[in-house]
């Protein structure tokens, strides 16, 4: 009688994982797995706070032949990248964000900000900002018509390891966790325009609706994410 094969537990690309700070329990941020296949890595963006965007290291895709990485080399990660991560109180998640959960999150976290939920860039006219005023973790929404039919999802302005760039990660949808594609910005600084972001939407994607581009004033809490997401997470 042949033996059971057990299931190896593993988090794709898109995954999330909630991780509380060892000396404050109430402390916590979100992060989510990006990359691409033509990663042998995946990286950990903070997707929640003041620190939204910004790159925490990455994690071994250690499941043979996929991109997948099981729990043991996130936390293994974690513990090494992500300062005082309480690592018996980690929360993943295989859930991908779809855009009316963030549309609630981001409803939800304006609440705590003294401004509007986002921008609504009607006729492709360049919103009253200042020149550099997008960051690492502004988030925006566009529509593309890559093969015809309308896709619809959120994007993240991400650290990367080039300075000249930011990469663009997709945080809703099938393929939420995927990079790979970037906006230049200058090295002395750590914002870039309305125009450049515009610039970087027609790069990269093939045929954006720029009618379509909303454009979140501000980052999504914690708990305004766990408050919509956490049926999706376990311990």
């Amino acid at each position: 009688m042949k033996a059971k094969v057990q299931p190896i537990q593993c988090y794709f690309l898109g995954s999330l994982i909630v991780i509380s700070n060892k000396c404050d329990e109430h402390k916590c941020d979100a992060y989510i797995l990006q990359g691409g296949h033509y990663k042998k890595e995946s990286s950990i963006i903070q997707i929640t706070g003041d620190n939204a965007g910004s790159l925490h290291g990455s994690v071994i895709q250690d499941v043979l032949g996929t991109v997948a990485s099981t729990p043991e080399a996130i936390i293994d990660s974690i513990s090494k990248k992500i300062n005082r991560p309480d690592t018996n109180n980690i929360k993943i998640s295989d859930h991908h964000i779809n855009l009316s959960e963030l549309f609630e999150i981001a409803k939800r976290s304006s609440e705590n900000y003294n401004k509007k939920l986002f921008t609504h860039n009607i006729n492709n006219k360049s919103p009253k900002i200042k020149s550099n005023a997008y960051k690492i973790g502004t988030i925006f929404v566009v529509d593309d018509y890559p093969y015809g039919e309308c896709e619809r999802e959120a994007y993240m302005l991400s650290e990367y390891i080039d300075e000249n760039k930011f990469e663009l990660t997709q945080i809703t949808g099938y393929h939420a966790g995927y990079g790979g594609f970037f906006i230049k910005r200058k090295k002395d600084r750590n914002a870039i325009s309305y125009e450049d972001l515009i610039e970087g939407i027609k790069y990269n994607f093939l045929k954006p609706d720029l009618k379509s581009l909303v454009i979140f004033e501000h980052s999504l809490i914690i708990e305004a994410l766990l408050q919509v997401l956490n049926p999706f997470f376990s311990e």
